[in-house]
């Protein structure tokens, strides 16, 4: 049995290989600015709007001086950004690490932040492995890991979920070396780069108490509570101004929150509901069966099955692992009552957390562990690496022919401004499409913006000069110019 696991795991070493490779060589292809994916664009808009000085939300127009209006502006982009989603802190280690990439033109920053962006997923798959389980079958894991709900998606598009990975790794770590309230910080961290963070953070400063690695005293909780607020101003730097009305300073905990809330209500009606967990009951059931089943019952015996093994973690007083695999699980029904969208990629974050937990107690405490890994082995990485197989198959690696037309459509724009007496210099774009960026993929004196208000196109032409979209919107009151399946709107006048 040792050699066939030595054997399995040099395989697994060559597969993994394979796969981080395979993504690389997928980074360089789509990696022009007009056809990126609206959640690609996110953090490459917050490079540029660094490293070009790109005033994006129209900032301290008041201020006359450019030199101290850029400086105002760079503060407020790694402090703020535009919004608070995601912690600013993974931003602005792209914005320093990647930024000057930015000269050497979009597609090389593009290619670079999606390399970067696969080296972080591996490294913090590595920590969680290298604190829990046995390194000698390092490879075995990580095949694990990488054949997981999501793995395809997070190593594809740069997304702030890995660097929650990552920080709750450094986290443990510091745990470990009984740097207890330095650990709440990283959890904090964590949190503040994405509220997913909230489960382990809550679920391992419990674990400090229960164990008794702190006494339960206010002092101590006090201190736990105000760590994990520094890390969290880490992460959003802007939230350390109070929640308080000074003057015109906006309430930054109140935007913090509404941010949070928009988000998790995006394209459903309700919060919660029964229905949810119903679909995803159904979605887990053929994910797991090889789409043979569709059935709630399958799901509920795997999560039950994923209970029993924390609670005889628990049982075996090694609560460290089981309550951080706990924070997976109860995520992991969180997204099921309170996520309408089927989108196995919500799944990833809480898979990494579980699965370490149960790999680690087969090692540690089943009677043939060797011949249970190989079972669990074969029973979780063929369903996945065929799906991530066939994703790499399906994936388009020609050019959008988005990229021929949008530089026609900014032509025509320029064009079109020569009839305006009157204008902004703002073209509002419908985010859903490639769209261009001025000094990125044109030169001009108006300027690009993401549109977010909908469609009314009264509304969106009060704030701008021209609207671009490729939806058909009927109006008589409107001029509408056509470039392939591109529509220009404009005012009559």
């Amino acid at each position: 049995m040792n050699k066939f696991i030595s054997y399995l795991n040099t395989f697994s070493f060559f597969i993994v290989g394979y796969l981080v490779a395979r993504y690389i060589y997928v980074a360089f292809f789509i990696n022009n600015y007009e056809v990126l994916f609206i959640d690609e664009r996110i953090i490459i808009n917050d490079i540029y709007n660094v490293w070009n000085l790109d005033n994006e939300f129209n900032r301290y127009s008041s201020v006359e001086n450019n030199f101290f209006k850029n400086l105002l502006l760079v503060f407020t982009e790694i402090a703020y950004g535009g919004d608070l989603r995601y912690g600013r802190i993974w931003s602005n280690i792209f914005i320093t690490l990647l930024g000057p990439i930015s000269f050497f033109g979009d597609q090389a920053l593009i290619t670079s932040v999606r390399i970067f962006t696969i080296f972080i997923y591996f490294i913090s798959i590595n920590l969680l492995i290298n604190i829990f389980l046995d390194k000698k079958c390092r490879w075995i894991y990580n095949l694990i890991f990488y054949s997981i709900p999501g793995v395809f998606y997070f190593n594809t598009s740069p997304k702030p979920d890995i660097f929650v990975i990552l920080f709750i790794a450094i986290a443990i770590k510091l745990l470990l070396r009984e740097q207890y309230f330095k650990s709440i910080i990283f959890l904090g961290i964590a949190t503040g780069v994405k509220i997913v963070g909230i489960f382990p953070l809550i679920f391992l400063t419990l674990y400090l108490f229960i164990n008794k690695k702190l006494a339960l005293n206010t002092k101590n909780i006090i201190k736990s509570l105000a760590s994990s607020w520094v890390g969290l101003v880490i992460a959003n730097p802007i939230l350390i101004i109070p929640p308080i009305n000074v003057g015109n300073l906006p309430n930054f905990y109140s935007i913090y929150y509404n941010w949070l809330n928009t988000q998790s209500l995006v394209s459903q009606n309700q919060r919660f509901s029964f229905e949810y967990f119903i679909t995803w009951s159904r979605t887990l059931s053929s994910h797991f069966s090889y789409g043979l089943v569709e059935n709630e019952l399958l799901s509920l015996l795997i999560i039950l099955l994923f209970f029993v093994i924390i609670f005889l973690l628990i049982n075996k007083k090694e609560y460290l692992i089981a309550l951080l695999s706990l924070s997976g699980l109860i995520h992991l029904l969180f997204i099921f009552i309170s996520v309408e969208r089927q989108w196995k990629v919500y799944l990833n974050f809480s898979f990494i957390l579980i699965f370490v937990g149960v790999i680690y107690y087969i090692l540690n405490f089943t009677t043939e562990p060797k011949k249970v890994i190989v079972v669990f082995y074969f029973l979780i990485i063929p369903l996945n690496f065929l799906g991530v197989s066939e994703k790499f198959m399906n994936y388009s690696t020609k050019p959008s022919s988005d990229l021929v037309i949008i530089p026609e459509v900014i032509d025509l724009i320029e064009d079109l401004y020569e009839l305006k007496i009157e204008t902004k210099n703002i073209v509002l774009w419908d985010p859903s499409y490639g769209m261009p960026r001025n000094n990125v993929t044109y030169s001009s004196f108006f300027d690009v913006r993401e549109n977010w208000n909908g469609d009314e196109l009264e509304t969106i032409l009060q704030n701008s000069d021209f609207y671009v979209s490729k939806k058909d919107i009927t109006s008589e009151n409107y001029k509408v110019y056509k470039i392939k399946d591109f529509y220009i709107y404009s005012n009559n006048s």
